[in-house]
């Protein structure tokens, strides 16, 4: 609408001055109630008491305990602690006697002896709590911290380690009361993308509460950490009412330096008898002082230099275990001072991979399981006659939790060290290719077992290799 005055020039200004009056004047008051805010009727009392209750604050979560312990801190003998961590564990697994011992006293259980509990106690504050008991150790392979939940109820720990420098395994021992089981909550209908670690894509449908057994023992394998300067490492903790659990903190870097000395002691006593042999393979190792630096945190070195050394000792030490096995083989050296130079270089290797693991953060694991039906499809080929028999899987892992691809990534069971009789399909390693961050890889594996044949877990061991640098590496891992 427009007005129109012909015979008035002014007026029809004035007119279509006042029509943009109008418009603004309109446009504010369209948006003023948006900004004005709304103020509840005094009728609507009851909606304004529901909306209150609406975004009233949900209640929080109870804070997790906090335990610090510290292993540059030497904590006085308290035989009572470590008497009541023994007394937790020996009543989940009790440790039989030795039918080979004519007193029959029980030997040292392989935990003690994996926890390094008989090591000098280190410092442990916690506030009070009379459902959990702590109880640390320090020496110079690293610390163990162990843990128990006495109570009936699960209790959230946040754990404070404070440790030198150094390059870190991380693993952790839980022992769970028989038949514990806990309520996971797991998709009705799930797309799992196995080769990626943080992918995990759901379709939306519900979800199913089911209730799990969790295994009596279990080891599990953490993400490592490298420490340039004394530091403090943080994990979470969840402990189910029950459970004892042994966090173990390991310096492979360390090890790895005890084991190249002691392997320069064993070619130091082989050359008594041997020198010949002994100065070659000395040579071989000594190509490889340069490197050393590697195997010392706070070096200065960057990661991938330091990668390097260690990938280039690895390569130097595979040569010489090779001549030192020949050496055996050919009666040239000595058995008993060949044997001891042989123990220092499989120790060394064993150290210089884990290290290399380590500050790569690559997380291996591996899990047995009993196969719930023995008639399933794993062994398609076995005869009907074939007498009843035990069948496990064994599922083997390699997370890559850092920043640095592994390339031709390999997966196997060491089927010699299976009992005589023992059947493995697949028995032939899987093979990967590149493993980028992020990222994992799993193979399965199917063991049959004949009637009266047993299987200890720990025999199920595995071999993981990677390739970085143009050097393989070899991590050898085994089940509890």
């Amino acid at each position: 609408m427009s007005l129109r005055f012909p015979h008035l020039p002014g007026a029809r200004r004035w007119a279509q001055g006042g029509v943009v009056v109008l418009g603004v004047a309109g446009l504010c008051g369209f948006l003023m109630p948006l900004r004005t805010p709304i103020r509840p009727r005094p009728s609507s009392k009851n909606s304004f008491v529901l909306t209150v209750a609406k975004y009233q604050a949900q209640p929080a979560e109870p804070l997790p305990m906090v335990i610090e312990a510290d292993a540059m801190r030497r904590a006085p003998e308290d035989p009572n602690a470590l008497r009541a961590i023994q007394e937790a564990i020996l009543h989940i697994v009790p440790n039989p006697p030795d039918p080979a011992s004519v007193e029959a006293v029980p030997a040292e259980p392989a935990w003690m002896l994996w926890g390094r509990l008989r090591t000098t106690p280190a410092s442990v504050s916690m506030l009070p709590d009379a459902g959990v008991r702590a109880y640390a150790v320090h020496s110079a392979q690293g610390m163990t911290l162990c843990l128990v939940n006495a109570s009936s109820e699960k209790k959230q720990i946040r754990l404070q380690i404070r440790l030198p420098r150094g390059v870190y395994k991380l693993e952790r021992l839980i022992f769970s009361p028989p038949n514990l089981m806990v309520q996971a909550s797991r998709p009705l209908r799930a797309t799992p993308t196995e080769s990626r670690l943080r992918t995990v894509s759901h379709d939306g449908q519900a979800t199913a509460v089911m209730p799990t057994v969790v295994p009596v023992t279990q080891l599990e394998r953490m993400q490592g950490r490298t420490l340039n300067a004394a530091g403090t490492i943080r994990k979470p903790c969840l402990l189910l009412p029950g459970q004892v659990c042994l966090y173990r903190y390991t310096d492979v870097a360390q090890a790895a330096r005890a084991a190249l000395n002691e392997t320069y002691d064993g070619l130091h006593t082989m050359a008594l008898r041997s020198p010949g042999p002994a100065q070659r393979l000395r040579h071989i190792l000594e190509e490889g002082n340069g490197k050393r630096g590697s195997l010392s945190a706070g070096s200065g070195q960057s990661s991938s230099a330091r990668l390097s050394g260690i990938h280039r000792l690895l390569l130097l030490t595979a040569q010489v275990q090779s001549m030192q096995r020949n050496y055996q083989h050919r009666h040239v050296v000595g058995a008993e001072e060949g044997a001891a130079v042989m123990g220092a270089l499989e120790r060394l290797t064993d150290a210089l991979a884990e290290t290399s693991a380590a500050l790569l953060e690559l997380v291996p694991q591996i899990v047995v399981n009993a196969e719930s039906e023995p008639g399933a499809a794993a062994m398609p080929d076995a005869a009907e006659t074939t007498p009843p028999s035990r069948r496990l899987t064994v599922t083997m892992s390699l997370a890559n939790l850092g920043r640095q691809s592994v390339g031709m990534v390999k997966l196997g069971l060491d089927t010699a060290a299976l009992p005589h009789g023992v059947v493995c399909a697949p028995d032939d390693p899987a093979y990967f290719g590149s493993v980028h961050p992020g990222q994992s890889v799993r193979a399965t594996f199917h063991l049959r077992c004949p009637a009266g044949t047993p299987l200890p877990t720990d025999r199920c061991g595995g071999d993981v290799s990677y390739f970085v640098s143009g050097t393989p590496a070899h991590l050898r891992i085994r089940a509890w």
